[in-house]
């Protein structure tokens, strides 16, 4: 709890030290990584059977790095643009009565729309595809060693810039997962 307390703090602190305002968050040329977790896993990534069973299973969340590059400014006005960018992620599902290891790995592209509501904060709505990659145990009798799984990509989301540089972000939608949440890098 008081790691929790002190985290929050700092970001306050960074955000009135170096507020200042602005037209847009996202212009043309800008690149933007991001590090997060998912939670809340869809039914394409790393839920692959066992629904409802009495199965005892541990999931770790779904980690994954982001990469955006900002390829329009000025679409409607100065505070909307256009990007494009990918993102990769790992899941892993452990289901402990019957010794299974699921990993799973997800690959995906996506574009996105953002407009910027009011100074320092970057809202937007992606749209993409993606594909995740499932390896069995090798015991596994219903189903083969690996599998392949096409899945749409539509959320929406938002970053809050608490220095040129650094962000919190989070979004909402059919993804790799319904809750993303992590730290963006823009530079």
């Amino acid at each position: 709890m008081k790691k929790l307390f002190f985290l929050t703090l700092t970001l306050f602190v960074m955000a009135a030290i170096n507020a200042k305002a602005q037209e847009s968050t996202f212009m043309n040329g800008d690149n933007v990584v991001g590090v997060g977790i998912g939670l809340v896993r869809t039914s394409y990534y790393g839920v692959y059977g066992w629904y409802g069973s009495n199965v005892k299973r541990t999931q770790t969340p779904l980690i994954f790095v982001s990469y955006e590059r900002c390829i329009w400014d000025n679409v409607f006005n100065e505070k909307s643009s256009l990007g494009v960018g990918g993102v990769f992620g790992y899941a892993f599902t452990n289901y402990k009565d019957i010794k299974w290891k699921y990993h799973d790995f997800s690959v995906g592209l996506r574009g996105a729309f953002h407009y910027a509501l009011v100074d320092n904060l970057d809202t937007y709505g992606t749209l993409g595809f993606g594909l995740a990659f499932s390896t069995f145990p090798k015991d596994h009798e219903y189903r083969p060693k690996s599998s392949v799984r096409a899945y749409p990509i539509f959320s929406a989301g938002a970053r809050y810039y608490f220095t040129d540089f650094l962000a919190a972000f989070a979004e909402v939608g059919y993804n790799y997962a319904v809750f993303n949440m992590g730290i963006s890098f823009k530079f």
